[in-house]
């Protein structure tokens, strides 16, 4: 019986969403745990999830979504309350209004949450001191592979209120997230300030130019005991005659 943590999964987006269908269909419950990684998202396949991780330096960590642009509005007041004042790691996800992909990692106020009351679904805080913030990009304008950019010179998070997603230092940001930022133009890239211009593409290497609207953004932080998110997949009914057991 193979086990579902050493199962490959496959890169193509229509073999994994057949493969998520039957996974739920027959509860294979590990492997749909796997195709799973950032809870609740509509932004990453399968594919970007796991190079997520890798970036993250864990193949299997998950993730918690806790802000969605979409959902739960675009303003500051939205995103500080729900991200900014919370003592965790968390990875940003941006969507732009061209359908590129990027962000960064931030471990943003990291502290002991163990007295708070929903630290039982936080990964040990102490993964705050040991990860170095990054920016990545996943799909961008110049058909890049997907790319992690490190910083080059030490960072200290800091929370300003009168911006949203931001990587930097303040008023010398690499990535800045403005505030209603899917009304306006006001974001921007300026990679090479403080993290690394890996591809030499300095302020469009996300979305081809310096500016930029967003179409969705989306907050994770670590979680430790993933729930499966079956009740949340929309189940093709296959004909029977096409189901076909597997042992894993």
């Amino acid at each position: 019986m193979r086990n579902a943590q050493n199962y490959d999964i496959p890169s193509d987006e229509h073999l994994q969403h057949k493969l998520l269908n039957e996974a739920a269909f027959f509860q294979l419950h590990k492997l749909s745990a796997r195709l799973y990684l950032f809870k609740d998202t509509s932004l990453l396949n399968v594919e970007h999830q796991r190079t997520l991780n890798e970036f993250y330096g864990k193949k299997h960590q998950h993730w918690q979504l806790m802000y969605k642009a979409t959902r739960d509005g675009f303003d500051l007041a939205a995103f500080h309350k729900l991200c900014a004042t919370r003592n965790r790691l968390t990875m940003t996800v941006i969507q732009s209004t061209d359908g590129y992909l990027f962000g960064g990692i931030d471990a943003r106020d990291c502290e002991d949450t163990s007295d708070s009351d929903d630290a039982s679904d936080c990964e040990d805080t102490s993964d705050c001191d040991q990860i170095s913030p990054f920016l990545f990009l996943l799909v961008n304008a110049n058909g890049n592979h997907p790319t992690k950019f490190l910083p080059i010179k030490k960072l200290v998070p800091c929370n300003i209120n009168k911006y949203g997603p931001s990587f930097g230092k303040a008023d010398d940001y690499d990535l800045r997230i403005s505030d209603r930022s899917n009304e306006n133009r006001n974001s921007y890239c300026n990679l090479g300030r403080n993290y690394s211009d890996t591809l030499g593409l300095g302020k469009n290497t996300f979305t081809g130019s310096r500016h930029f609207q967003t179409k969705e953004i989306e907050v994770f932080t670590l979680v430790s005991h993933p729930s499966l998110p079956i009740q949340n997949v929309a189940i093709t009914q296959w004909p029977k005659s096409s189901l076909k057991t597997t042992e894993w």
